[in-house]
């Protein structure tokens, strides 16, 4: 058997073993995580929040990091937008009068809300005037998919009067994100060197995810190997 094959179960599933779990390990510009940090200071109960951006940029993980502070886990309930219907939305209507049993809050989190029936993102507008105080809801989309829904199929106005919204930007990070993946390649004991993983991250369009992926894959694992070995 080769050696990096050997080695190819240490770094299984890097990308949740390597998910924030806090504003203090997410990698945004100092904009967004003071913003963040003041809605949770300030309560998310009753919000309506949007965090939008390129894929790979960490929306679900803020969404998560950010019901955590409001509800505990089971508590949070998170779900493929597109999976959504208006049954589900009455569903949730009738069950969110529930408090949680540790912390009180409740939390949706629906992803790819650009994936939405419009009859769907309709009958919301109306669901999100009466979201209880005890209750925060997040939607994400990227920046490609919001186009396309709100460009071509519905008026995005009213939807976005409901919504704070948080956009997620990769511009500057780049540093931070060489610097976490030489880390996450650390953690799993190889030295990754600065310009290896500089290019990594470069070719994967500063997208974390897709660099970690790199880790994983046939190429990532023969490099490291080797690097082991030298």
């Amino acid at each position: 058997m080769m050696l990096h094959e050997q080695l190819r179960p240490t770094i299984s599933d890097l990308s949740e073993r390597f998910r924030p779990g806090s504003l203090d390990d997410f990698i945004a510009v100092q904009p967004v995580i003071a913003c963040a940090r003041n809605l949770m200071a300030r309560g998310l109960g009753g919000r309506r929040i949007l965090v939008t951006g390129k894929t790979s940029t960490g929306k679900t993980s803020l969404c998560r990091i950010m019901a955590r502070s409001h509800a505990d886990d089971i508590g949070i309930e998170e779900f493929d937008a597109r999976d959504l219907t208006i049954q589900g939305l009455r569903d949730i209507e009738a069950n969110w009068r529930y408090y949680g049993m540790g912390k009180p809050g409740r939390a949706f989190i629906a992803n790819e809300a650009h994936r939405c029936r419009d009859d769907v993102l309709s009958r919301w507008l109306t669901t999100a005037e009466q979201i209880p105080s005890h209750v925060c809801w997040f939607w994400t989309t990227t920046v490609d998919g919001q186009e396309f829904m709100f460009d071509e199929r519905m008026d995005a106005k009213p939807f976005m009067r409901r919504c704070t919204k948080i956009h997620l930007s990769d511009q500057g990070l780049f540093p931070k994100l060489v610097a976490r993946l030489m880390l996450i390649a650390s953690e799993c004991g190889y030295a990754l060197p600065e310009k290896k993983a500089a290019l990594v991250v470069r070719e994967s369009g500063n997208c974390l995810g897709e660099a970690i992926e790199w880790l994983e894959s046939p190429a990532g694992m023969e490099y490291l190997a080797a690097a082991l070995v030298a």
